[in-house]
């Protein structure tokens, strides 16, 4: 019984190309880092204009997104997630701050984190573009 040498070695470099694979995507990308490090970096942005119409997509967009953590009238949901609305945190920041903070998330170990819960970047929604999250802000800083 011969073993067959040519599969056995696809199989093995087969192998090793998907733990490459899995080496590569776990690295820290160095601007996730930088962002980990400083909560608060600086962004190139287009200020964009919100508008009524904006602020309306932005609460659509919340309930969807940011509710289930920070309640249905971002007022917080208790050992989960903080209170946004009427906060010190939403006025002590500017939009460009709470853009950077909600891309980079809150880690653990971030000692700005109070909830005592890891926030996903992006709130779990990498597909929101920074004018779906400008306008989530604008709908919570609205009265």
């Amino acid at each position: 019984l011969r073993m067959p040498w040519l599969p056995v070695g696809g199989l093995i470099v087969a192998v090793l190309a998907v733990f490459a694979a899995l080496f590569i995507s776990g690295t820290q990308d160095p601007q996730v880092a930088a962002a980990s490090t400083n909560p608060f970096p600086t962004l190139s942005l287009t200020p964009v204009a919100i508008s009524a119409d904006a602020a309306a997509h932005g609460e659509q967009i919340y309930l969807q997104s940011c509710a289930a953590c920070h309640g249905l009238d971002g007022m917080g949901v208790e050992n989960l997630g903080n209170q946004l609305r009427a906060s010190e945190f939403l006025a002590s920041n500017s939009d460009e701050q709470l853009l950077a903070m909600i891309r980079a998330g809150r880690e653990l170990n971030d000692p700005a984190n109070t909830s005592g819960l890891v926030m996903p970047p992006s709130g779990g929604r990498p597909d929101l573009s920074d004018a779906d999250i400008l306008a989530i802000i604008q709908y919570l800083r609205a009265e």
